[in-house]
């Protein structure tokens, strides 16, 4: 099994905190009053994943630390005083805890190993705080041994034991129970032999069986046979079974006494947990029984039928019936006392779950006596709806009455007398669908024709009321209203002036966008309180700002979220003028597409709101700004890319004013012009001249003719030039060829010579060397005059030479 358990490290830290921190072998996570560390242990088949905690501040809260943790490891020098005084401040707050929290002492010294004998230390920590464990002169090595016993005890649950000194606390374990025995402390005794029995099983001692039942008995004699049980389950089951019974017996008793003082709940609760833990432990049926029966009285005794029919289920099948009809007096008799003391609605509901449960195990005579005894008690609680004026309750209950009689066969009663005040009640409330719905369950026709009568006079007399209050509710709600419209409407303006003024702040400070933001949260504001017509004007105040900065998409976007269709117009109206010249500043400050998407979302918001007239001066503009951008990329451009450009913009212009521009046609003369013009520069002739016949403009048509033509002339002369300018250089080329030519021989012959040179080297020459090299120069010469005569011969003169 996987457990998680949480160590505290108290007293000394500075001796704590470095032994933990070289026994883990890591330096631990500080969190301000104590250091963390995490280690996962296994103790036989278990796993325990501990947080280990040293406290490092003498300031934290132990009152609240303590109780929260599940085992102790205290660090402390037992020959230091002042630790010792600690170490008992500390062991104050341990007794005032409920719970043994298992504790084990670190007995070390920061300069060494204790002076004092590590038996003797053990000794008086034993007699002295039997309850804990010690260790002495711990090396950081052996740390594990003290986790794995503390977390030993912490599964277990008993206390802390060292089981590599066990056998030196055993004699001081019975010698302890002794004391404690004479002392007439049992239960100390008892703990003391409990641990004397645990040590000799594990050392196999032959006394193991006799201290086991020593201690089982000292804590009978205390009354916890569960504790003596436990000890004898391995040891004498027999014994430990009767110790289980008289355990079970003794819950029986506790819940007696309960019952006895008229705590009859938790004495239900108490014969209810001996039941179930006799069927899980002793499987003893008629102590089971028993229990249950026992539960069963005591929970109607409560008053707490549901309970006790929820246990009767537990009992065996025949049993139940039996059980019952014991039980039909004492429901009865519940039933009264919940009368008695005025809570009709309890006993209305212990008879309805009584009446379900016996109708089920088909005991109908019961029954029979319930549903009398209930029809008793709904009259009861419709006689203190109708005193307490509880009309609508009073009528749900004479219903309730009513199905009682139907579904169990129940004698009826005369209820004309409380039907009357119910109806009368309820005629008073002006409920007359409700009143004659209960006129109609009246039996006397008399009192009927009374109450017929008495529901007509208080009918007219409040129609007549009605009317008067109505009258009276339109003249001073219709005063009221206009009163409060007044002051509504002076706080709406007090309120837009202040954010008026807020927003010219932020004008005033280049904050424009942020002043139409604050203006158009505050219209947001007005249309959630219903004022749109304020929030569109709000909006017409935030679109000036914008305006004023030329932040004219932010201008269009608010303009779509004004509602009031007669303010759109007036506004777009009032602006227009202000708009075309923020469109001009536009477009010469920031250029053509800064400018397109706005004339186009412009375009389309004028003629929505059907201003034609406004939208073709829109138009215009667009397409004068559109021919100063093609303008402008030719005159940057230069190239072929700007002329196609350009044209793609005089389709756009013509496209506009197609559709939007009636019986007006664009001047592109000067576009056209610009375009031949770089046409002619590029010396593309044909794309000039085919934009030249586009030139309407005669003094345009004529520049652009004579440049043409200039240009042109130019070109057939320079033509020329560059055909004598070819000529030349092919004469030229021709005679390059014929001298390379001869060179190329001339490197031919001279090869072959130097070929034949090498071939005849070794008949003409070979002599002569052989003189030269033996310095015998005048026979050398002799045979270089005869080579040379030979050579000639040959006509070899090169070679000769």
């Amino acid at each position: 099994m996987r457990y998680i358990f949480r160590i505290l490290i108290l007293g000394n830290s500075d001796l704590s905190l470095p032994y933990v921190s070289t026994a883990l072998n890591e330096i631990g996570k500080d969190k301000e009053t104590y250091v963390k560390w995490n280690r996962e242990i296994h103790i036989l088949e278990n796993v325990c994943e501990l947080e280990i905690d040293v406290i490092t501040s003498l300031t934290a809260n132990f009152d609240e630390i303590i109780p929260s943790v599940d085992g102790i490891l205290y660090f402390m020098n037992p020959l230091d005083e002042e630790q010792r005084e600690l170490f008992n401040i500390i062991l104050e707050i341990f007794k005032k805890i409920k719970r043994d929290i298992p504790t084990v002492l670190m007995y070390n010294n920061e300069d060494g190993i204790l002076s004092k004998s590590t038996i003797e230390l053990l000794e008086e920590s034993w007699i002295k705080y039997p309850d804990f464990e010690a260790f002495v002169n711990l090396h950081p090595k052996d740390f594990r041994q003290a986790l794995h016993c503390l977390a030993s005890a912490m599964i277990s649950g008993d206390k802390p034991l060292n089981l590599e000194n066990a056998w030196l606390r055993f004699p001081i374990l019975i010698m302890q129970a002794n004391f404690y025995y004479n002392q007439k402390n049992f239960f100390e005794a008892a703990k003391a032999i409990k641990k004397a029995a645990f040590i000799s099983n594990v050392f196999n001692k032959e006394e193991y069986y006799i201290i086991s039942e020593q201690a089982a008995y000292l804590y009978s004699q205390l009354n916890l046979f569960l504790e003596a049980a436990k000890i004898l389950d391995k040891v004498n089951e027999k014994k430990a079974n009767e110790y289980k019974r008289l355990y079970a017996e003794t819950m029986i008793r506790e819940g007696n006494k309960l019952f006895n003082k008229g705590d009859y709940e938790f004495s239900a609760r108490q014969y209810e947990n001996a039941a179930q833990w006799s069927l899980i432990e002793l499987k003893d049926k008629d102590l089971i029984i028993k229990s249950f029966r026992l539960a069963i009285n005591s929970w109607i005794s409560a008053c707490r039928v549901e309970n006790a029919f929820t246990i009767l289920e537990r009992l065996p099948h025949e049993q139940i019936k039996q059980t019952l009809e014991d039980l039909i007096e004492k429901v009865l008799s519940a039933a009264d006392y919940l009368v008695s003391i005025g809570n009709l609605e309890a006993a209305r509901e212990q008879l309805y779950i009584s009446i379900h449960t016996y109708q089920r195990e088909g005991l109908f005579e019961a029954m029979e006596r319930f549903t009398h005894k209930l029809a008793d008690i709904l009259i009861k609680i419709l006689q203190k709806n109708i005193q307490h004026e509880e009309t609508y309750d009073a009528k749900r209950t004479y219903d309730e009455i009513e199905n009682l009689w139907e579904a169990f066969n129940v004698q009826k009663v005369d209820l004309d007398e409380s039907l009357e005040e119910i109806i009368r009640q309820f005629l008073h409330k002006h409920d007359f669908g409700m009143a004659t719905y209960l006129l109609n369950e009246l039996n006397s026709l008399e009192l009927k024709k009374k109450l017929t009568e008495y529901s007509s006079e208080i009918e007219d007399r409040i129609k007549i009321l009605r009317r008067k209050d109505l009258q009276m509710d339109l003249r001073t709600g219709d005063e009221t209203i206009r009163s409060f419209r007044q002051v509504e409407i002076m706080i709406i303006e007090n309120i837009n002036n202040t954010k008026l003024e807020k927003a010219e702040q932020f004008s005033k400070k280049n904050n424009h966008i942020k002043a139409a933001k604050y203006l158009e949260l505050h219209s947001e504001y007005l249309t959630n309180i219903g004022e749109k017509r304020l929030a569109d004007q709000i909006l017409c105040e935030a679109m000036n700002i914008l305006l004023e900065a030329n932040q004219l998409e932010e201008l269009f976007n608010l303009y779509l979220k004004i509602e009031t269709e007669e303010i759109q117009k007036d506004y777009l109206l009032f602006v227009f003028s202000s708009l075309i010249d923020s469109f001009k500043d536009i477009s010469t400050l920031y250029g053509y597409e800064k400018v397109e998407d706005l004339l186009e979302k412009a375009n389309l918001v004028y003629r929505d709101q059907m201003l034609y007239e406004k939208s073709q001066e829109l138009s215009k503009l667009f397409i004068n700004i559109i021919k100063s951008e093609a303008l402008n990329a030719i005159e940057v451009g230069k190239n072929r890319s700007s002329i196609i450009y350009a044209v793609d913009l005089i389709k756009k212009a013509k496209n506009i004013a197609n559709a939007y521009l009636e019986d007006y046609e664009p001047d592109f003369d000067e576009l056209n012009k610009a375009i031949s013009e770089l046409y002619i520069e590029m010396e593309d002739l044909s794309s000039a001249l085919s934009y030249l016949d586009k030139i309407e403009d005669k003094f345009y048509k004529k520049q652009v003719y004579n440049k043409l033509s200039a240009t042109e002339e130019e070109k057939i002369a320079s033509r020329a030039k560059e055909i004598e300018t070819t000529l030349k250089k092919k004469s030229l080329q021709e005679r390059l060829s014929i001298i390379e030519k001869k060179s190329q021989d001339a490197r031919l012959d001279k090869e072959i010579e130097f070929r034949q040179r090498r071939g005849l080297k070794r008949a003409y020459f070979k002599e002569a060397l052989n003189f030269l090299e033996n310095e015998n120069y005048q026979n050398a010469v002799e045979i270089y005059e005869n080579t040379v005569d030979k050579l000639n011969e040959l006509r070899k003169y090169y070679l000769a030479a």
